[in-house]
């Protein structure tokens, strides 16, 4: 039975690692962007990158209008306005409602519906892409997509080999993406129901996580009690032996 559970183990954590590799390499790749300005550029706001590189591929022409999303970088949004006033009055626009990505994919439908956008860029870390790029394209289905992660420095893959801190980050996004990929997560979703449905998915995404950390940390003590040096079993005394 432990040799079963062990190669059954063993098996789920080659699946993760072939995943994990697919994950990385997505973050890693860099992004291609269309020969032809699409009809919007959407960013979902966290470091001030992000709003510098989406600002900048309105200006060289790569989108036609550009929208903001999420709650950060109220101070570099406004740099952003004063240093390009005339394109920001006449093409962006921002919404800073949402709490989370699944709010930021979802305001970004509702605007993307809105202005009727046939084709759009997705700007994000690019450690956050994977997911945030889920989220969305679950949403509009029939609108492509093109990623655009911007490198955000902290969370550079190549940090990963002498920050500390960085391989918990990657670890955690990672975790969140396989929550994000549960079939039937973040499908039906409406204006009403979209708030109180975007709290249960990042819930149930924070859920896992500590799942996994969990789940991780009992894997390991069962390897290394497994691993350890086995004792030989008592021989049984029986009668004669006492005597």
């Amino acid at each position: 039975m432990v040799r079963g559970l062990s190669l059954a183990v063993a098996a789920a954590a080659f699946a993760l690692l072939i995943s994990f590799l697919s994950f990385l390499n997505e973050v890693v790749t860099p992004p291609r962007l269309p020969t032809a300005p699409v009809d919007a550029i959407v960013v979902f706001s966290g470091e001030p990158h992000r709003i510098r590189a989406s600002t900048d591929l309105l200006k060289g022409g790569f989108g036609r209008r550009l929208l903001i999303v999420g709650q950060d970088n109220g101070d570099e949004i406004e740099t952003m306005r004063v240093r390009n006033r005339s394109l920001f009055d006449c093409c962006v626009e921002r919404d800073s409602r949402s709490k989370n990505t699944t709010e930021d994919a979802l305001l970004a439908r509702n605007w993307i519906l809105k202005t009727r956008s046939q084709s759009l860029i997705l700007v994000t870390s690019a450690s956050h892409m994977p997911r945030a790029r889920m989220k969305l394209r679950r949403l509009l289905p029939e609108v492509p997509i093109t990623p655009y992660g911007v490198i955000d420095g902290f969370l550079d893959v190549k940090s990963m080999f002498h920050d500390p801190e960085a391989g918990p980050a990657f670890l955690t996004q990672y975790v969140k993406f396989l929550a994000a990929s549960i079939p039937g997560n973040l499908q039906v979703l409406d204006k009403d129901s979209g708030r109180k449905s975007s709290q249960f998915t990042s819930k149930l995404e924070n859920l896992i996580l500590i799942f996994g950390a969990v789940s991780a940390l009992v894997v390991a003590a069962i390897s290394f009690s497994n691993s350890g040096p086995r004792r030989r079993p008592h021989k049984q005394a029986n009668y004669d032996d006492m005597l």
